[in-house]
């Protein structure tokens, strides 16, 4: 099986006023096997954890309580992945916020893995998902190739 982490040139986060370097990972899914290992990942990389479901106001909590990165299940039965990523990207917000996007091979479309500042190939390994988090400015590379 070929592993896919798509490879972005992002700039490293912005802490101090433009985001809470304390401030969670918020982990987006309608399958709870996936938001469960997706929580032991963020944890396991010492970072705090925030659990989301389809199904509760998202934008809100992301506008009320800013994640320093989305983990979002591309949930393709009802589109609500795609839609969320598109209503993120599109509020001014939380646009800043980077997303990384989880979907099985046979789910990813394009132009909508474009709009993500990082695609993951499920199932994610533990390697796969550091270095998706070093890509995004989160965790340092150092420690995503050490894990690899």
């Amino acid at each position: 099986m070929v592993r896919t982490v798509r490879r972005l040139s992002i700039p490293k986060m912005r802490c101090g006023r433009d985001m809470d370097p304390n401030a969670p990972i918020m982990i987006v899914g309608s399958d709870a096997s996936f938001c469960y290992l997706m929580r032991r990942y963020v944890t396991q990389s010492a970072y705090a954890a925030a659990s989301a479901y389809f199904g509760e106001d998202i934008l809100a909590m992301a506008l009320r309580e800013p994640p320093i990165a989305i983990l979002l299940e591309a949930d393709p039965p009802l589109n609500r992945g795609w839609e969320l990523l598109q209503a993120l990207k599109a509020n001014a917000v939380t646009r800043s916020i980077p997303i990384v996007l989880c979907a099985w091979p046979e789910q990813a479309e394009e132009d909508l893995c474009a709009r993500a500042d990082s695609y993951l190939t499920k199932p994610v390994l533990y390697g796969d998902f550091l270095e998706a988090m070093a890509q995004i400015g989160i965790v340092e590379k150092r420690s995503a190739q050490a894990a690899s």
